[in-house]
């Protein structure tokens, strides 16, 4: 029986796992297990996954090594065919999996499915804050982010996990080194992404080193493969 293990890293995220987890644990038969991956909390986090019980098991790292890290690490307690990761601040809805599923049985030869994101704003935020936050965003878009993604275990294998040494990036790196390997899109809106304070993406500036290796990184490999990538 197909089935999808799914990882969700999970720094000081007790406002947002809960609902999460609800949103994974909503797909159905396809879960396998559900990892969460406690990057380190100084909150209720863990306690939150623990609470769940199976199919939700916790993964705890002593300290806070960043996402890359987080998410490796459920990826290397995953045993199921397909591999999908949420952020635990997002939320997917349902049909997410069944619909990525019967895209790749189709598509044999992509080796990941990405779906549409629509974002959301927190809505503990006031709404003057709320409104600008999704003013700054487009309505819909094409999910290169994790929280859309479902692969085949075997990509990880032949191109590699996320790169640990990038705090912020590390999903453009990523995606960079898979593209090659085919995708298939499901065009409807799966996932919802959370907007509030704390996105990394909008804490991008203390670390724009970090996008910028990722960036480094992805020219080096398409000037390797002619330009192509």
């Amino acid at each position: 029986m197909t089935r999808v293990d799914v990882v969700i890293p999970a720094y000081n995220a007790q406002a947002y796992l809960g609902e999460a987890l609800d949103s994974v644990l909503a797909q159905g038969p396809l879960i396998g297990k559900v990892i969460v991956v406690d990057d380190g909390s100084s909150d209720a986090s863990a306690a939150i996954a623990v609470a769940r019980g199976p199919p939700v098991m916790l993964v705890q790292l002593p300290l806070n090594r960043g996402i890359s890290a987080a998410r490796n690490a459920g990826l290397a307690r995953c045993d199921a065919d397909f591999v999908a990761f949420l952020d635990a601040d997002d939320r997917w809805l349902p049909g997410k999996l069944d619909a990525q599923v019967a895209a790749l049985t189709t598509a044999q030869e992509a080796a990941l499915a990405i779906c549409l994101v629509r974002p959301f704003a927190d809505p503990a935020l006031p709404d003057a804050e709320r409104a600008a936050l999704l003013a700054q965003q487009p309505a819909l878009y094409e999910g290169w982010l994790p929280s859309a993604l479902i692969a085949r275990r075997s990509l990880f294998v032949q191109a590699g996990a996320f790169a640990e040494d990038l705090r912020l990036g590390e999903t453009i790196d990523w995606f960079s080194r898979v593209r090659a390997y085919g995708h298939v899109t499901v065009p409807q809106v799966l996932v919802e992404r959370r907007m509030h304070r704390h996105n990394t993406t909008r804490l991008a500036e203390s670390a724009r080193q970090d996008y910028l290796r990722a960036a480094h990184r992805h020219l080096v490999r398409q000037r390797m493969m002619g330009g192509n990538g």
